[in-house]
């Protein structure tokens, strides 16, 4: 290997209690860089679909709906694939189990895209044609 002179200086200990709120606070900052990304994203949609005082007002909520959704599928949709490969890394029963964590998978994401179509139905209402068309373009609706 490669010597050098030079050592790292050591890592500072901290106490679990510390750590977990060093964590709490990561977890919140994070949640809030989200939600002003999505707000970001919801005004920038707004301005592409031209909208004006009362649609606008009626069509923020909507598309930080779909926009909420479609992030908590893909989250549901990581956690489901982590779950299923730690299952099959450490289960010795996985044969047996294997059915039922498959279904269980299954069933959480039909509840995810439910939620999700249901936001999409939602906003798709209020729309005009050319918005819709827009926000297809966009991969925000189907």
């Amino acid at each position: 290997g490669i010597e050098h002179d030079f050592k790292l200086p050591p890592l500072p200990h901290l106490d679990p209690k510390r750590r977990a709120e060093l964590a709490a606070q990561a977890k919140a900052s994070a949640a809030e860089r989200a939600e002003k990304a999505r707000a970001r994203l919801v005004e920038q949609l707004l301005d592409l679909l031209e909208a004006k005082g009362d649609e606008r007002a009626a069509l923020a909520p909507l598309l930080a709906a779909v926009l909420q959704q479609r992030e908590e599928l893909l989250q549901q949709r990581r956690a489901a694939r982590r779950s299923l490969l730690k299952a099959a890394r450490e289960r010795e029963d996985l044969k047996a189990a294997a059915p039922e964590l498959v279904r269980e998978h299954r069933a959480q994401r039909a509840r995810g895209e439910a939620a999700l179509a249901k936001a999409r139905d939602a906003l798709r209402e209020v729309l005009t044609l050319r918005q819709e068309a827009q926000l297809v373009a966009r991969g925000l609706l189907e």
